[in-house]
């Protein structure tokens, strides 16, 4: 799997022996029953613009350990880059209704209405997966959520998203910054910054940590 990322991340890269190295792949069952095979597998077939063979393999991974989350995101991610996002709002209706609670199925879903150029369903996607992560005080997993958005250009749907939790945890006024740099509001964004980093500074050292 880590050769195969090599191969493709070389200059120019190494097509040829990536091909030859999946090629071989078909014929070792052990590799065809490992999940993080089949996952890199469909990583290379992605690269190689063969979306039909990526999603396969990656759904393949997902089945054979339907308990861990890591192959429902590798499957997820496979449908958005080969844009099957009719496939991924389908299927995450059902994950959905078997567990609501995860933040990542909604920022996929987000992410999909963003292709389908429905930014307003999006950023309802959007606000279910920052929510569901602030509930679980998972501020590193709401900052993600900005991101996404900020990278669809939802900047001042992320800004509302984000302000009203400034002053709840130091990641949120530093995304607050971002996002209001981004926007080009560069002296408020610098305020929001330098408040929350004097905030830091002021707390004992073991407690500086963000």
């Amino acid at each position: 799997a880590t050769l195969l990322g090599y191969y493709q991340k070389a200059d120019p890269p190494r097509t040829s022996d990536g091909d030859k190295l999946v090629s071989g792949a078909q014929s070792i069952d052990t590799l065809m029953k490992d999940p993080d095979w089949l996952v890199a597998q469909a990583s290379w077939e992605v690269f190689r613009n063969q979306p039909s063979k990526a999603v396969d393999d990656v759904r393949t991974a997902m089945k054979l350990a339907p308990k861990s989350s890591q192959y429902v995101q590798s499957y997820l991610s496979v449908l958005l880059d080969t844009k099957n996002n009719s496939q991924l709002l389908s299927d995450t209706d059902a994950m959905i209704a078997a567990n609501p609670n995860r933040w990542w199925i909604y920022q996929a879903r987000g992410l999909a209405r963003s292709a389908m150029h429905d930014a307003a369903r999006a950023t309802g996607e959007f606000r279910q997966a920052f929510d569901l992560a602030l509930a679980d005080k998972d501020y590193a997993s709401a900052d993600t959520v900005l991101t996404a958005m900020s990278r669809q250009h939802l900047v001042d749907a992320a800004l509302q998203l984000a302000t009203p939790h400034v002053h709840e945890n130091v990641r949120m006024a530093i995304a607050v910054a971002r996002l209001s740099i981004q926007k080009g509001d560069q002296p408020g964004g610098l305020a929001v910054l330098n408040e929350a980093m004097g905030k830091v500074s002021s707390r004992p050292p073991d407690q500086q940590a963000m």
